[in-house]
C-alpha cells in the first residue's frame, strides 16, 4: 500500500543458468516514489457559529460545521468530530451529519462543543480542528473561533 512520504528500495535477484552450469547472473532494479496524500486540499470548512459564548456551558442547540468541495461522497459521516488541539484530550463526535446540496452540514453538541475547550477566555481566538475520513485518509480541517462573553 502507498504511504506518504518518500520511498525507496531496491531489488536484487541472482540465478543461476540452467543451461550453462556454475554461471551465476544478478541484476539490480531500484525503485523510488514520493506518495502524497489526496484529497485534503479539496475540501474547505466552517464552523457556524465562529463566536461561541461562554454562557454556552450547559446549553442546547448546536455548533455545525459545513464542509465543501471535494468529493463530498468519499467522506464517512460517521468519522466526523470537532476537537482543539488534542483529539485524544476531548473529542466531539458529530450527531447528524448529512449532504445537502453542494456540502455536508455536522452538527456537535453546543454544551460539549463549548466543553472541549481548554479554559476559554473572554476575547481569545482559538483554533479547533474538523477531522474526518475520506476515501480511508484522515483529513484535518482547521477553522478559528472567537470567545465572547460577559462584556464583549
Amino acid at each position: 500500500i502507498v504511504q506518504e512520504g518518500q520511498y525507496a528500495n531496491l531489488g536484487t535477484v541472482t540465478a543461476e543458468d540452467a543451461d550453462a552450469k556454475g554461471i551465476v547472473v544478478t541484476d539490480e532494479d531500484p525503485s523510488h516514489y514520493f506518495g502524497e496524500v489526496a484529497g485534503g486540499d479539496e475540501f474547505t470548512v466552517a464552523v457556524q457559529p465562529d463566536t461561541w459564548n461562554t454562557n454556552w456551558p450547559g446549553s442546547s442547540g448546536t455548533v455545525s460545521a459545513k464542509i465543501q468541495g471535494g468529493d463530498l461522497a468519499s467522506i464517512d459521516p460517521t468519522s466526523i468530530m470537532l476537537f482543539e488541539s488534542d483529539p485524544a484530550a476531548a473529542v466531539v463526535p458529530t450527531n447528524s451529519p448529512g449532504i445537502t446540496g453542494n456540502h455536508i452540514r455536522a452538527r456537535f453538541s453546543k454544551a460539549e462543543a463549548f466543553d472541549m475547550l481548554d479554559d476559554p477566555v473572554s476575547g481569545e481566538i482559538r483554533t479547533v480542528v474538523v477531522r474526518f475520513v475520506a476515501n480511508g485518509v484522515e483529513v484535518d480541517l482547521p477553522a478559528e473561533i472567537r470567545i465572547v462573553g460577559p462584556g464583549n
